[in-house]
């Protein structure tokens, strides 16, 4: 199983429950962010090298132009 395959699997699985918990504890106006934020922290965790260089790239002189500048 790939990065992607992993990454839909477990927001497949996960963004329903977690919808269903906060929905419950009264907080359904929060729900529908669940998906993006979700989805971006599965990505950070699961392929943490990609996360390191944008943030670097973010902050270089140059700005964000797709490489980092040393």
């Amino acid at each position: 199983m790939g990065t992607t395959a992993a990454r839909n699997y477990i927001k497949r699985r996960a963004v329903a429950k977690i919808k269903n918990k906060l929905i419950a504890w009264g907080m359904s106006k929060y729900a529908g962010v669940v998906p993006s934020l979700l989805g971006s922290a599965l990505y950070n965790i699961l392929d943490p090298g990609t996360g390191l260089a944008k943030a670097l790239d973010r902050r270089d002189g140059w700005g964000v132009n797709g490489y980092i500048e040393i």
